[in-house]
């Protein structure tokens, strides 16, 4: 007689590390979160740094959107126009209608920067881990992951911004 094998089951992941994963989900997933806030354009004071995406007709890209963005400070929002001072140029009026999104400056901050690149780092890092055919998963290279990312984003800032309404 022959015998039959049974097919022996995945190792699963241990429910501590389940939990974990679970919990940094869902602090990810809150610190993401912003806190409502005025979110039209109208709110923001003049002088304010802003960015507005428009759609530009002469790019032409195979993948990505025709649009361009404009960076200034806020000299007036009328009902039809959008007014700015691009560094370096005049004053430039944008047609409402023109206006794909609008953002505010939150400003450069190394911890805020920090924060950003490493949680993405890390998350790359499991995803990474998670992605493998075995299911041990390296701390330390998620450990690592973060570290490299949170000293990336404090050497190198960048500008944040908040999407608010036309």
């Amino acid at each position: 007689m022959s015998q039959q094998r049974l097919p022996t089951p995945e190792p699963m992941l241990p429910k501590s590390l389940k939990n974990s994963l679970a919990a940094v989900s869902f602090s990810v997933w809150a610190a993401a979160a912003q806190p409502l806030r005025a979110q039209s354009l109208e709110a923001i004071s003049p002088g304010a740094r802003v960015q507005i995406t428009i759609t530009d007709s002469l790019r032409q890209e195979p993948i990505l959107a025709a649009r361009q963005r404009i960076i200034g400070s806020l000299i007036r929002a009328t009902s039809d126009s959008i007014w700015l001072q691009p560094m370096g140029s005049g004053p430039l009026a944008v047609s409402r209608t023109a206006v794909r999104g609008t953002s505010a400056s939150l400003g450069i901050s190394r911890a805020r920067s920090a924060v950003s690149v490493g949680v993405q780092a890390g998350l790359l890092a499991l995803a990474s881990q998670l992605a493998r055919d075995r299911n041990d998963i390296s701390i330390g290279v998620i450990g690592a992951g973060v570290g490299l990312g949170f000293s990336l984003g404090a050497i190198f800032p960048f500008e944040h911004w908040r999407r608010i309404k036309p």
